[in-house]
């Protein structure tokens, strides 16, 4: 960050499957992404950690990511930061939805620790979003979409 930049404000979302499934793996998922958070100059308030102990199956039965979504529809977040895609979600539909949703917010989803794989994964995602919000852009507009039928 430069010297004169306003420091951005990140969520970080911590979420483990079940209670005791992993000792302490909320404290050592919130200790990564705060890290991280410190690394690339974002502001992050003891309110703007959302810590849940859920299954990573769906999106809907999430209190504290629905909180989460809340906060950054309303603006107020740049970046949400998790350790992994997996901790948002493990069905890949869901991280796409999730990416839509933030690139509607102005914002935008980090990890901590993303192999090559779910790096792949998580670039598709932004191109497909972005590649579907060009096309209703064209089509709001009336206009060629390319196909020559």
């Amino acid at each position: 960050m430069a010297r004169n930049e306003t420091p951005q404000q990140a969520a970080i979302y911590v979420r483990a499957a079940t209670e005791g499934h992993e000792p302490d793996a909320l404290a050592v998922q919130g200790f990564a992404c705060r890290g991280f958070c410190v690394d690339r100059g974002y502001v992050v308030g003891a309110e703007d950690v959302y810590r849940e102990v859920a299954p990573g199956l769906s999106l809907d039965d999430r209190a504290e990511l629905a909180r989460l979504r809340r906060a950054m529809a309303a603006g107020g977040v740049a970046a949400v930061v998790a350790t992994a895609p997996d901790r948002l979600s493990r069905e890949a539909s869901h991280i796409v939805d999730l990416v839509a949703e933030a690139e509607r917010a102005g914002a935008r989803l980090e990890f901590v620790f993303v192999g090559d794989e779910e790096f792949r994964a998580l670039d598709d995602a932004y191109a497909s979003v972005r590649g579907l919000a060009g096309m209703r852009k064209v089509a709001a507009r009336g206009g060629d979409d390319g196909d020559p039928r």
